[in-house]
């Protein structure tokens, strides 16, 4: 007997001709009429029609539960409910109606888990769905329609499940970077990225307040602060994508607590903030170190891949030690901006800088001055600061002249001036304390000529750089502005 497929081929065959002889001037075919007698009969029969349209949404319901889906049944139904055209009418509405039942069941169960787990789950689920529609083919309304429907369930109704500030600070504390972006991602589909604000805020807040007033680790607080700094931005660039409203509020939060006030016995039950000093302190501390005053923590070789992509963007860099300290002093400068009292930081920077320069402790030359080029747009950071390295770096090179490239006029000229300067000073002290006269006094023949050359030009030099630095002038010969700073005898 012959199945059913192969008596329609021979009901096609036979027809055919019928088709061409009697239903041409009709403009209808055998095929056509076929269609609709088995709309009319069978598909809009009030009993078979639930059936049918229920049957198919079965298939998928199947899939969803985990069970194999027939692939070839549900597709050979999906090209019947177009051939009969009652796809968009019949099989779609009752589609999304099934569809809206189960995701919003899965939803609330799901709900319940802890918001990594949820947000990975709602993730795999679209992604599913989604894949469903484009293997069988199913039209663009389809898949426009499940996809509002799921993001409307899973993301805009489970907003306030999604940015929990408790299980947020966790995944940050956690530095989950990959559960922040898939979060993000996922509240991004309807612009909701930006209402992790809050929430991102306030955890920054904690953190940064619980560093500067903690007193056990003052000595520390810049290394944690910059810490801090560099595991912010890599959220921001990798888990938030450079969110605008995210990017403000790490700024506006990182520059509330930085400029907080406490009376603590750090800041000598005042309320001055601390981070101008340390802050100063730590710049001192590189600039006399040098790559090797570095954290391990802070140093870019050690960090990991994801980091240095956030930080660079790709770029390849050459990680020498000028390079570190350079990169060192950038995020330095960044912290620096977010203080208010600068004039802290100011006065202890001058400190350090003229005990650097007088002492010759600096690492490098180089890396003063780039320092310095840093903060030339201050207030403070100008002409005399850069004077004062001018004289150290004059008083290095005359270490290293031979004797024959100084003019002999020169170093009596220099050697008079520190004369005067010793007899003045006689003067002005007291009378009751006995009088040292100084070696230069005794004469010239007393003293070698390279020793003599020595002492005046490193005396020299240094009562250069400190009466720079005192504010006070230094001779028309000089043309060195004044500045104001406190100089340690």
């Amino acid at each position: 007997m012959l199945c059913a497929d192969t008596r329609q081929k021979y009901l096609d065959w036979i027809f055919c001709y019928l088709d061409r002889a009697y239903l041409l001037p009709r403009h209808e075919s055998l095929r056509e009429i076929s269609v609709d007698l088995f709309r009319s009969i069978i598909f809009a029969h009030s009993k078979l029609n639930p059936r049918i349209v229920d049957g198919a949404c079965d298939l998928v319901a199947a899939d969803r539960a985990g069970g194999e889906l027939e692939s070839d049944m549900f597709a050979k139904t999906v090209n019947m409910f177009h051939d009969m055209q009652v796809y968009t009418k019949h099989f779609e509405p009752r589609l999304m109606e099934v569809s809206q039942e189960y995701v919003v069941k899965w939803a609330d169960e799901e709900a319940e888990k802890p918001l990594p787990e949820y947000v990975k789950s709602g993730r795999a689920l679209m992604d599913r769905e989604m894949a469903r529609v484009a293997r069988f083919g199913l039209p663009n309304t389809t898949k426009r329609d499940l996809l509002m429907l799921l993001e409307d369930h899973l993301i805009s109704r489970k907003e306030q499940r999604l940015i929990n500030q408790d299980e947020l600070a966790d995944l940050l504390e956690d530095n989950a970077v990959e559960d922040l972006e898939l979060l993000y991602s996922l509240l991004e589909r309807r612009k909701l990225g930006a209402s992790l604000r809050p929430g991102f805020q306030k955890w920054i807040d904690d953190e940064g307040t619980a560093i500067v007033f903690n007193e056990k680790e003052q000595e520390n607080m810049v290394v944690h602060l910059l810490t801090l700094k560099r595991q912010l931005d890599t959220y921001w660039k990798v888990s938030f994508h450079r969110n605008d409203a995210l990017g403000h509020g790490l700024r506006e939060s990182f520059e509330a607590f930085m400029n907080k006030t406490k009376k603590t016995n750090a800041s000598w039950g005042t309320d001055n903030s601390k981070t101008g000093e340390m802050i100063a302190k730590y710049v001192d501390g590189l600039l006399r170190g040098g790559a090797k005053a570095i954290p391990a923590s802070l140093s870019r070789k050690t960090e990991k891949p994801a980091v240095v992509e956030a930080e660079e963007d790709n770029e390849d860099v050459v990680l020498d030690e000028d390079t570190e300290v350079n990169n060192q002093l950038d995020q330095v400068l960044d912290l620096f901006r977010f203080v208010h009292g600068k004039a802290v930081f100011e006065a202890f920077y001058k400190k350090d800088l003229a005990r650097r320069l007088l002492m010759g402790r600096s690492a490098s030359a180089d890396a003063e001055r780039s320092m310095l080029s840093r903060l030339k747009t201050g207030t403070f950071l100008s002409s005399p600061l850069m004077c004062c390295t001018n004289i150290f770096r004059m008083r290095r090179r005359l270490h290293r002249q031979p004797r024959a490239n100084v003019p002999r006029h020169r170093a009596f000229a220099r050697r008079n001036v520190l004369v005067q300067e010793h007899r003045r000073r006689a003067q002005r002290a007291p009378r009751h304390r006995p009088q040292r006269q100084h070696p230069l006094c005794l004469g010239v023949a007393h003293i070698p000529h390279r020793a003599r050359h020595h002492t005046a030009a490193n005396q020299a030099s240094r009562r250069q750089i400190r009466t720079a630095l005192q504010g006070q002038a230094l001779g028309p010969e000089t043309g060195v502005q004044a500045c104001a700073c406190t100089l340690p005898a």
